[in-house]
């Protein structure tokens, strides 16, 4: 397990990961999302942000709303639907993870971006299998200023 101390003695700890499972004797190793995104970099995310989703050479124009506190950030997403909240939105570093609801009996979706400044960029999977590339420049915000 990923986080267990060095004496093996915490093995479920709070930030444990499985790194291999066995199903019958088979061995199964658990491929680690790797970092896309600077994890030293400081960056705020929030504010409102307009959104340019192209899917199967669709493109979509959408307004994301991310708002809250560091490790407690959530927000809005405009979607086919109407407005939506976000499941959860993440930061590490200069990457953001926003997880959108299922929606019409499909799953969640998450879409990993990199934040530059007042723009970012990056990408997610499609709830039928396919990808999507996104690209994204802040129009207001961050509110409440400096972190």
């Amino acid at each position: 397990f990923e986080g267990a101390s060095p004496d093996g003695e915490v093995i479920f700890a709070e930030k444990s990961r499985p790194a291999q499972v066995f199903v019958d004797g088979v061995k199964f190793d658990i491929e680690r999302k790797k970092s896309k995104g600077n994890p030293d970099a400081k960056v705020d995310p929030r504010g409102s942000w307009s959104v340019v989703l192209t899917v199967g050479g669709r493109t979509l124009n959408r307004t994301w709303t991310i708002k809250g506190t560091p490790g407690n950030y959530a927000g809005t997403a405009e979607t086919q639907a109407g407005l939506v909240s976000f499941v959860s939105v993440k930061l590490a570093g200069d990457e953001m993870t926003v997880v959108l609801p299922g929606q019409g009996g499909r799953p969640s979706q998450e879409i990993v971006v990199i934040i530059k400044a007042d723009v970012f960029e990056g990408s997610g999977d499609t709830p039928g299998g396919g990808s999507l590339a996104v690209k994204g420049s802040r129009v207001s915000g961050p509110e409440g200023g400096a972190l």
